[in-house]
């Protein structure tokens, strides 16, 4: 019996001693993010990872979601969602923590799957701190009303998918402005 006609509960990492490919979209969603994420991704998930496959050589790293459960998910600089798109990945054998392609996380007895509300958010976290917050080029000050090219960032807002919302000011009325920073807060 080969991987593709095991029912999703069965799911396992081949069992070695070579990688195998799987097509996302069975078992799984795979969600590719660059090693140079990592370590945010990791951090604001604090714990909540599942399984997770690093690939030196392709400088990425792999987790896992429910199939469809990403689907929806707007698009994140440098993130790349595997599901029902005839895509395979190589998945190295069950518990292969050495080498090139190796379990950084090793998938647990209930699966490999991360919480898909989770790290979507994780992601979203990890490449803001990445990118660092962008100034829209020409925006109407929050305050004034007046079009600004030195905006400052008062107040974010979450939204309900995608990047979180900005309010934004000139310097002149950013320090005025209830909760907003001071002008050398400014976003060049």
């Amino acid at each position: 019996m080969t991987c593709d006609t095991l029912p999703p509960d069965a799911w396992a990492p081949p069992p070695g001693p070579q990688p195998e490919y799987q097509r996302a979209g069975v078992w799984w969603d795979a969600v590719r993010v660059p090693a140079a994420l990592a370590p945010a991704v990791f951090d604001a998930l604090d714990g909540r990872s599942g399984a997770v496959i690093e690939d030196t050589p392709g400088r990425l790293l792999t987790w896992f979601v429910q199939p469809g459960a990403a689907a929806e998910w707007p698009r994140l600089d440098g993130v790349g969602v595997l599901g029902r798109d005839g895509i395979s990945i190589p998945v190295p054998p069950a518990g292969c923590r050495w080498g090139e392609l190796r379990w950084l996380v090793l998938p647990g007895s209930e699966g490999p799957w991360t919480d898909a509300a989770v790290l979507e958010q994780a992601l979203t976290v990890g490449v803001a701190q990445r990118v660092g917050p962008r100034r829209p080029v020409t925006v109407l000050c929050t305050g004034c009303g007046r079009p600004t090219g030195e905006a400052v960032l008062v107040a974010t807002a979450p939204a309900s998918s995608g990047p979180d919302h900005g309010a934004w000011a000139c310097p002149a009325c950013a320090p005025h402005l209830p909760d907003g920073p001071g002008a050398a807060e400014v976003v060049r």
